[in-house]
């Protein structure tokens, strides 16, 4: 599967790698994104249960967040990294 592009109104990027969470009320995604001018971005964002994206903030509980970032220690090893911090710091939510 190619790699998703993403279109923002400062410049444009790939979604280098993404983790999903299915919950009772959406389906919670966290991407890292490489924009084409060299920069990273963290998106966290989410779907319906349809898979319509939505604009609005992703609004999550602590133990969902902490299953999120189970999965993304597990699939998205670059993800997880920027989500400890550069400094080792634990993991956002930890």
């Amino acid at each position: 599967m190619a790699a998703a592009k993403v279109h923002l109104h400062w410049g444009e990027g790939t979604v280098a790698e993404e983790v999903r969470l299915t919950t009772p009320y959406h389906v919670a995604v966290a991407q890292l994104i490489f924009m084409q001018d060299g920069s990273e971005l963290l998106r966290f964002c989410w779907y319906d249960h349809g898979g319509r994206f939505h604009r609005s903030p992703l609004i999550v509980d602590p133990k969902t967040w902490g299953e999120l970032l189970q999965v993304a220690r597990e699939q998205a090893p670059r993800l997880y990294a920027r989500l400890r911090g550069t400094d080792g710091s634990p993991a956002i939510g930890s």
